[in-house]
């Protein structure tokens, strides 16, 4: 998770393969779906998003 200057809350959706955009008071903003199944974290460097997520297991 992590908060942006607006004070809206990011979330990190493990399972859904998706980050949200929470407003202050609570409701979606926005659902962003990534290229992972499992995302973890999310950053917000100055231009863009960054999520991170685990590597697939190896056997």
């Amino acid at each position: 998770m992590t908060v942006d200057a607006e004070g809206c809350l990011w979330v990190a959706l493990w399972g859904a393969g998706a980050v949200r955009r929470y407003h202050p008071d609570g409701h979606l903003l926005h659902t962003l779906t990534v290229p992972a199944p499992h995302p973890t974290s999310v950053c917000l460097p100055p231009t863009t998003i960054a999520c991170s997520s685990p590597r697939p297991a190896t056997g």
